[in-house]
């Protein structure tokens, strides 16, 4: 039975990824027939659809009245995210260049939004009050970037739908496509990522593990495979910079938007033991990964493959000791 429902997770994990990518490849189309800047796709509509199965995984995994899944999972996609993601971005890339502008305020705004849900889970719970005030943190996020992006380049944004010569159409044409191609892919990423929570949950009814680190460890590197492949085929390109936006943005929607909607729909409370330590030794290494990479943004402008291999190694040093802590390695 172990055999069959990892057969099934690892089969959902497939169609999740290629969902993803669909996904990812319709939203660019989308942005270029809009002509909304690469910044503004990279932060917004990349890490929207990037971290649209950790919102699906979180959606179902409240309504099957396991929350703490998707807590694992996106504190541990977001690790994922800043250790591994942009180590790899930095390592492939050589250096992971952008603007001093970006790098003083966009990075100071994902620590403080990316360290909220810390601060409201001190009691050791998350409220349906908490879950408003990560949604409100969201929303003053994504209007802030509205206001930045779209209301300074509405001419263009709007030129699309108002001219009437041939390449106009066409390009509404391909706009028009690529919107059902991004519905078709949420359609997958629904029914995938509901098989995901239900394999998981049987894997680690069988197994006893705790869902917290299930989710933490093979949820997250599952649901980041999207970003993890941007993040390296845009460092070989020689677009690094759009991995970063899309792992600042990701931080910020994991933090804020999935985990207030979780708390709304299923507020929970840490049980006390080995739950609560794991949970407490996660709540020390986000913000760890969360300060290195600001520090490494503030100092210099870039990101280079020495800080790349730095922020891969934390995050395996990560990996190995969740797995210590839940007794699945021996030292």
């Amino acid at each position: 039975m172990l055999f069959w429902h990892i057969f099934i997770l690892s089969i959902s994990f497939y169609f999740l990824i290629k969902s993803g990518g669909w996904l990812i490849k319709s939203l660019i189309k989308i942005s270029s027939s809009l002509s909304i800047s690469e910044f503004f796709v990279s932060f917004i509509l990349m890490s929207f659809a990037s971290t649209l199965p950790e919102f699906l995984v979180g959606i179902n995994s409240s309504l099957s009245k396991i929350p703490k899944l998707s807590l694992g999972n996106v504190f541990g996609s977001s690790i994922t995210h800043l250790g591994l993601v942009l180590g790899l971005a930095a390592v492939f890339s050589g250096k992971i260049n952008f603007e001093k502008k970006i790098a003083k305020i966009d990075s100071g705004f994902s620590f403080i939004l990316g360290l909220s849900p810390l601060v409201l889970l001190i009691d050791g719970s998350l409220s349906r009050l908490d879950g408003l005030i990560l949604i409100s943190l969201f929303f003053l996020y994504l209007f802030r970037l509205f206001k930045t992006q779209i209301l300074n380049h509405s001419k263009n944004f709007w030129a699309t739908f108002n001219q009437k010569d041939t390449k106009a159409i066409e390009k509404l044409n391909n706009f028009k496509k690529n919107i059902l191609l991004f519905f078709g892919s949420v359609f997958v990423l629904i029914i995938s990522s509901y098989s995901i929570v239900n394999s998981t949950k049987l894997i680690a009814k069988e197994i006893m593990i705790s869902e917290l680190i299930i989710g933490v460890i093979i949820l997250a590197i599952g649901t980041s495979l999207p970003e993890l492949v941007f993040a390296i085929r845009s460092s070989l390109a020689r677009h690094p910079s759009l991995s970063l936006g899309n792992v600042i943005g990701a931080t910020v929607f994991n933090s804020t938007w999935i985990l207030g909607v979780v708390a709304l729909i299923s507020p929970f409370s840490l049980n006390p033991g080995l739950e609560t330590i794991q949970f407490l030794f996660i709540a020390i290494s986000f913000p760890l990964f969360l300060f290195l990479v600001n520090i490494f943004i503030r100092t210099k402008n870039f990101i280079s493959r020495k800080e790349g291999l730095i922020l891969i190694f934390l995050y395996f040093a990560f990996i190995i000791s969740n797995l210590i802590l839940s007794g699945i390695l021996y030292v």
